[in-house]
């Protein structure tokens, strides 16, 4: 959990705060409410259990109800409910975290498949994924790539079999590829890099990240 809490601050940059609801912070609920719930179960307390699965049904449906986007072949979970067109990479990252810990699929699975491929889709770049888009226009932090994206995206696509292997890594080659051949700094993994070089939150321990692979 400290992992999470201090890795996933920095998305500050994007102002979740402003918004009503922002789908990152969605998909993080659905997962607490089911560890919660997994949770419960084991201690022997099936009350809190029925509750905790209630609220990951309720927040399931708000979720494809308030932020799910039908658009042809690039439907999405959208950043905010105000911003529907939007799409933030690594939206999923919650789905990565439930699948390393075996809880299984937070969301629709074809939902999940659409998301990804709209990420790669609109958030592409020659050093990964952008870190959000307004329909595949970059938005918020211009160019900037967010360096855990790409590996989060290829090991989610991986874990639920919508890509091969050799496929799914073609896209985090692009971010490693640019701390080994291009930065040739491990040690500058950084958050956030930007026109192919380190931008912010240098030191980051990015390759965490990529270790889901």
């Amino acid at each position: 959990m400290l992992h999470i809490l201090y890795g996933r601050s920095r998305y500050d940059i994007l102002g979740p705060t402003k918004h009503l609801h922002v789908s990152y912070n969605s998909v993080f609920h659905l997962l607490a409410m089911k560890a919660a719930a997994e949770l419960a179960t084991v201690m022997g307390d099936a009350e809190f259990a029925r509750t905790c699965t209630a609220a990951l049904t309720r927040g399931q449906q708000a979720l494809n109800t308030q932020q799910w986007v039908e658009n042809g072949t690039a439907s999405h979970y959208s950043f905010s409910v105000e911003t529907p067109e939007s799409l933030m990479a690594d939206t999923l990252y919650a789905q990565l975290l439930a699948d390393s810990v075996g809880l299984g699929s937070l969301i629709d699975e074809q939902k999940m498949k659409s998301h990804l491929e709209t990420e790669a889709l609109w958030n592409d770049s020659p050093f990964g994924l952008r870190v959000e888009s307004n329909a595949g226009v970059s938005t918020g932090s211009g160019e900037a790539v967010w360096q855990g994206g790409s590996p989060n995206w290829a090991a989610i696509n991986i874990r639920h079999g919508f890509l091969d292997v050799e496929t799914a890594l073609l896209q985090p080659k692009k971010s490693l590829g640019l701390w080994r051949d291009g930065l040739r700094d491990f040690w500058n993994i950084c958050g956030l890099s930007q026109n192919g070089q380190s931008w912010i939150t240098s030191h980051y321990g990015f390759a965490m990240t990529a270790w889901h692979l």
